[in-house]
């Protein structure tokens, strides 16, 4: 219920509607409290913050930056710190504070580059790369199964295929041999009864 709020508000916001973009942010940000979903609160607290600095309401915003820093600290999430002290960043700026603007900027470039910095770039794409090549294999070991289960298949087929004709040919070859039977048998009894008629 929570995520589906955040989404309606981002709506809002992406249409420029910031009361109704603050009052779903802020419904989700208290049913995130309520099951003490921190991750959530810090997330929600970024989102409000956003919305106080496009209003200019910066006392506010100020006040939901630091503590969606607080919550995100203490849950570790290094994203949501980072998102917090571009907030920062801005309202700083917006004040006219650029030291202070400045200093948190400097966090949040810190933050995004030890995140998305060359070393976790080349990580990410390594794992990438190892993950495609896995689905590959897997990809490549089901289509073999496929065609071995296939094959298999065939092969069971052309043997009962088989098996029946064989039944067949001997079913006939039987009733060859029966005619043949019943037929020397019609002959002898017919000579039989020419001997014994003449």
């Amino acid at each position: 219920m929570a995520a589906a709020l955040d989404l309606i508000g981002k709506v809002y916001e992406d249409r420029g509607d910031n009361s109704n973009a603050l009052q779903n942010y802020a419904q989700s940000l208290s049913l995130k409290r309520e099951i003490e979903d921190k991750d959530g609160v810090a997330t929600s607290l970024g989102y409000v913050a956003k919305i106080y600095l496009k209003e200019k309401k910066l006392k506010d915003e100020l006040e939901n930056a630091n503590n969606s820093i607080a919550v995100s600290r203490e849950i570790n999430s290094s994203n949501d710190v980072m998102e917090a002290e571009r907030v920062l960043s801005d309202i700083y700026l917006a004040e006219g504070n650029i030291g202070e603007g400045m200093e948190h900027y400097k966090k949040y470039t810190h933050l995004q580059d030890s995140i998305y910095g060359p070393k976790n770039t080349k990580k990410v794409v390594q794992a990438q790369l190892n993950f495609e090549f896995e689905m590959k294999r897997a990809m490549e070991k089901a289509q073999r199964e496929k065609e071995d289960a296939i094959y298999r298949q065939e092969l069971i087929g052309l043997a009962v295929f088989s098996l029946f004709l064989l039944f067949i040919i001997s079913l006939l070859l039987l009733i060859r041999r029966q005619k043949n039977i019943i037929s020397e048998k019609r002959n002898q009894i017919l000579l039989l009864n020419l001997i014994k008629g003449g």
